[in-house]
């Protein structure tokens, strides 16, 4: 699993790699083995000037030939020095020599794009193997350490070799749909249906697939392609005008042509091919390095919390009473789930929109840090913290933690999280919250002893309060877990018993026994049974040397014979006449005395090589006899319904009237409420005493850190040394970091992180869990499996030339439920779930008001207790006159950077949007969203022209998968697509739906996630701008046509 994991990744990544353009490197440039730069991570394959070199290279990007070779000049020295630097890195993290390069991709054409600098192929496929070749022809190997150190290095290579894999695939190439649709202006639909022929319609050949390709460029964008047939109909654009059979000499050109008529503004296409590391994406760079070690060999403990995830092996239950809260105190499902995190390994738990998945991870930060100070029982150091790391591929999800706990407080406050990550983020926001403690500690007064003495004292007290009202919560814990113990005690039990039953029936049914045979005397048969066979087989082997011709090496005598019958009737005379009786009942046929004489020699040794046969199979029956004889106390019936009746008289005499749990609920519960208030406040205050105490030593030791941080972009190395990165966790008992950065900060120490909050879940890639399981000794896992999943590029097809590539390393059959495909719902929140027994739900909804959440209800079964205050904006903007408002647009459905927009519609929100904010509805309470980019670019001109105040999310088009760093921008209208909302919530979300086309309808009705999250963004108000007749024609988005009252179509 985890092979297929990391092959699946450096696949996907190479996929999407984008390719930074680098300055034309000269031709007679010499190779650096010595002290190799970065090199580039690209090569270009132009056609040569001699027709032989052109004819070459297309015989390449066709597939017909395997091996490509080139000399090592121009851009392949940079490439070249780019391979050797990152076999150098491997040697000193001792990780050998395999692997220096990621998957080597071939594409062509090449697309440039001006405006970010990028190159990109439309086609592409993978090298089997590249290798550099010295000037003996043989592979070139590159110097170690020390030969480097001595300046003892051998000449640069001379040449480059390109192997091909062989063409045994049903698509030869993979198609770059995201440039077919971003940069080429593709539809998507149109993108969709080449997809499907691609997958439904092979095998294809390499000329299959380039004309299908040319097709659908040379088709009008506007074009409906409803059948995969209409990719094999009409002449072949790549057909040789004079030979139709052939493959026009410049079909190369042909392509680039007609890609330049299609692309986009700033984006032009070159007829070469390219060459590029596929590898040198850097976004899991940390991941892989973690899966590299695992498969190493780093030991995995099936009990932690990565062991259960990979395996699937649900562990025990268990819960530990938490306490302490940020403010508001937890709601029942809140505390069942965090009393179950701090108490088992593993806890998986969904958390709907808007039922406080935040607010239970701070009021789990709330309990680590009184349970860090709660331990201290004077002015001395605490403990390092119980360390909690929140952690997401969501950056928001982390950072709405972080936040609250680190900068919501004021300057004034000592913070209480630290954000860490990527390099970035230690560079802007880890940089800035050391240097914001560093300030603090450096102001803030050393407090007077005999205060902070009266504070630590009161604060203790408060603790001994709690945990002496915390007795009826303990023994009601250990009543729930005994009775927990005994239901499943009392279950094994049953299932025992059933089984017992239903062998006597079996047994009762089947038994050929003469009546009350006893086991023992079947037991006596198999141990002559055996011995006979032994001594048959002995009596055999004397009688066949015996009746031989004399021999010098036969010097049997006739007294040995005699001895081998003799023991022969020894054992025969021994069995009972019992046993007699009951190996006849099995047909065991007796036979006759040993021979008297030569005459009847032969046959009974005839009779004695049948009676070995016979003697296999009544070992086998007799076996199976005993079996059936020999049960055990413990599987008896009759001991086991006793049993069953003395687990239930200790049930019985355990469980009071209404239950433990449910006591303790009912009479407990608000007095532990009123201890536990302000308790979050008190061991804050306390942990600033100490650090204000310690200031010098803190100081120093985040001086030392902020250095580390600036200079080296990683504190894992700082980490493994201890000292101050000790002192950092002392400080700071809650840690906020992105999943794949977690490798760059923790070093990959099994169970050295004490808990891990793994948010947003639905949203993880499951493999992407993986080095926060490692490190975790307890972990959560809380998402939502009905908002948006992961966004996974790799189809079934690119799976296979995966696959293809492990060469039998990997078992699809062994890989069920883990392959992570575009077209599978896997998330680390579904794996998760069946690593545990039952998933507890949060149920409590405190954020859209009831007619809004009302909609992802009944689209998600839900069954959501909705405690929303009620509230409007119809006091400030009259047309808000519902929570849920509809209008009704038949706009025209057009396309637009390869996606769609609808004019009329985006005309129509920013109107609203105008009207709301003249209205005095602030910008930053109300967002603009679509399910589609093009729509977003054109909601946001219109924005601009209107001058109306947005966050500025360019990036967003450059990467659809969102997380964008720092959130939304304050004070401004929030756009976006509904994908890079998720975790976002505003009081007016306006919906613009776009769709005026029925057959653009599945988008958002294949799945109800995209539908689901849109809605739940709405705090007081839900506008939905769209067709109302073609959106009620789907499953899904009829449900938002439904949920408009009659009246509030606007």
């Amino acid at each position: 699993m985890l092979r297929y994991w990391l092959l699946m990744i450096r696949h996907e990544e190479a996929l999407a790699a984008t390719i930074k353009s680098a300055p034309p490197a000269p031709d007679d440039g010499i190779p650096n083995v010595l002290e190799p730069s970065r090199g580039q991570t690209y090569f270009k394959l132009p056609p040569e000037k001699s027709d032989g070199g052109q004819a070459e290279l297309l015989g390449v990007l066709l597939r017909e030939r395997r091996i490509h070779t080139l000399p090592l000049t121009g851009d392949r020295i940079p490439f070249f020095e780019h391979w050797l630097q990152n076999q150098y890195r491997r040697q000193r993290f001792a990780k050998g020599e395999a692997d220096a390069l990621g998957e080597v991709l071939i594409g062509f054409p090449t697309l440039y794009s001006s405006r970010r600098g990028e190159l990109a192929t439309l086609l592409r496929f993978p090298a089997e193997k590249l290798r550099f070749l010295s000037a003996s022809g043989e592979e070139f190997v590159p110097p170690k350490r020390r030969a480097r150190e001595n300046k003892q290095v051998p000449p640069p290579p001379i040449s480059l070799e390109l192997l091909l894999p062989e063409l045994d695939v049903e698509v030869p190439y993979a198609v770059d749909e995201n440039a077919l649709s971003r940069l080429l202006g593709c539809q998507e639909e149109q993108v969709g249906m080449l997809a499907r022929y691609l997958r439904d319609d092979g095998p294809h050949t390499p000329r299959d697939v380039i004309s299908a390709v040319l097709r659908l460029l040379n088709a009008s964008p506007e074009v409906e392609i409803s059948r995969t047939a209409w990719f094999d109909e009409g002449p072949d654009p790549l057909a040789d005008p004079d030979d139709a059979d052939s493959v026009a000499q410049d079909w190369l050109k042909v392509l680039s042509a007609a890609v330049d008529r299609r692309a986009m503004a700033l984006v032009r296409s070159f007829p070469i091919g390219l060459v590029w590391d596929g590898g040198a994406v850097y976004a899991t760079h940390h991941l892989q390095r973690d899966f590299e070690d695992l498969l190493d060999g780093l030991d995995i403990d099936l009990n932690a919390p990565l062991g259960r995830y990979l395996t699937s092996r649900p562990g025990g239950i268990a819960k530990a009473s938490h306490y302490g809260h940020t403010g508001k105190a937890p709601t029942p499902d809140q505390r069942a789930v965090a009393d179950r995190f701090l108490g088992s390994t593993l806890t998986v738990a969904e958390g709907p929109p808007g039922t406080g998945k935040t607010a239970l991870i701070l009021n789990l930060a709330a309990h680590t840090l009184i349970e860090q100070w709660s331990k201290v029982t004077g002015d001395d150091d605490p403990p390092e913290a119980p360390l909690l790391l929140v952690t997401s591929t969501n950056n928001r999800a982390v950072d709405n933690v972080t936040d609250a706990l680190a900068l919501e407080p004021g300057p004034e406050r000592l913070p209480l999280a630290l954000r860490v990550g990527s390099r970035v983020v230690l560079a802007t926001t880890t940089r800035d919250l050391l240097e914001r403690t560093l300030v603090w500690l450096e102001t803030t007064p050393k407090p007077d002893a005999a205060s902070a003495a009266e504070i630590r004292r009161d604060f203790r007290q408060r603790i001994a309060d709690i945990r002496d009202a915390m007795k009826p919560v303990r023994a009601a814990r250990a009543a729930d877990e005994t009775l927990r113990e005994l239901h499943q005690e009392r279950a094994e039990v049953e299932e025992r018993l059933s089984k017992a039953e239903r062998e006597r029936a079996d047994r009762e049914r089947t038994d050929t026994l003469p009546e009350n045979t006893d086991a023992s005397l079947v037991a006596e048969c198999l141990v002559w049974v055996r011995s006979a066979a032994r001594a048959s087989s002995k009596a055999l082997r004397r009688h066949a040397r015996f009746a031989e011709p004399p021999r010098a090496d036969n010097p049997l005598a006739p007294a040995d014979l005699d001895r081998a019958l003799k023991s022969w009737a020894e054992v025969w005379s021994a069995v009972p006449e019992p046993g007699r009786e009951l190996l006849e009942s099995f047909g065991f046929l007796l036979l006759p005395d040993p021979p008297d004489d030569e005459a009847t020699g032969d046959e009974w040794h005839e009779a004695l090589e049948s009676l070995e046969d016979l003697m296999d199979d009544a070992e086998l029956d007799l076996q199976g006899r005993l079996t059936i004889l020999d049960v055990s106390r413990e599987d008896d019936p009759e001991f086991l319904r006793e049993r069953l009746d003395a687990v239930d008289l200790r049930i019985a005499a355990l469980k009071p009237d209404g239950g433990p749990i449910e006591v303790l609920e009912s009479h407990l519960r608000a007095t532990l409420d009123e201890l536990e208030s302000g308790l979050f406040d008190h061991a804050r205050l306390v942990r600033e005493l100490w650090a204000a105490e310690n200031k010098d030593r803190l100081v120093d030791a985040v001086r030392q850190v902020l250095k580390e941080v600036e200079g080296r972009g990683s504190l894992r190395t700082m980490a493994e040394r201890g000292g101050p990165f000790r002192e950092l966790l002392r400080l700071f008992p809650v840690w906020g970091c992105t999943l794949l950065s977690i490798a760059n900060v923790f070093p990959a120490v099994p169970r050295s992180v004490a808990r891990v909050v793994i948010d947003e879940a639905g949203q993880v890639h499951p493999a992407h869990a993986v080095s926060a399981l490692y490190r975790a000794d307890q972990a959560l896992i809380v998402g939502d499996t009905n908002q948006l999943e992961p966004v996974v590029e790799v189809d079934a097809r690119e799976e296979a030339r995966v696959i293809r590539r492990a060469r039998g390393q990997l078992d699809l059959a062994r890989l069920e439920p883990f392959r992570t495909l575009s077209n599978r719902l896997t998330s680390a929140q579904s794996l998760g779930r069946l690593a545990v027994k039952n998933v507890p739900r949060l149920r409590d909804h405190f954020r859209c008001q009831p007619e809004i959440i009302a909609i992802s209800n009944r689209l998600c079964d839900y069954d959501l207790r909705i405690h929303t205050e009620p509230g409007s904006l119809h006091w400030i903007a009259p047309r808000l006159k519902t929570p849920v408002l509809g209008v009704h647009i038949t706009g025209t459905q057009e396309s637009f950077l390869g996606s769609w927009r609808n004019q009329t519609e985006c005309r129509t929100a920013i109107a609203l949007a105008q009207e709301l904010v003249q209205h005095g509805v602030s910008p930053s309470q109300i967002a603009l969203l679509t399910p589609y980019r093009g729509q977003l670019r054109a909601l946001r001109d219109g924005l601009r022209a209107a001058g109306l105040p947005f966050d500025d999310g360019d990036t967003e088009l450059e990467n659809p998968q969102g997380n964008l760093f720092g959130g939304f921008q304050a004070g401004t209208i929030t756009t976006g697509t509904v994908h890079r909302f998720q975790g976002g919530e505003r009081d007016v979300v306006i919906f613009s739906a776009v769709v005026t086309e029925e057959r653009s309808l599945p988008f958002m009705n294949q799945r109800k996630n995209l539908v689901n999250v849109a809605v739940s963004r709405a705090r007081l108000h839900f506008v939905l701008i769209g067709h109302g007749d073609v959106l009620a024609r789907g499953p899904v988005t009829a449900e938002l046509v439904r949920a408009v009252p009659e009246g509030s179509w606007l």
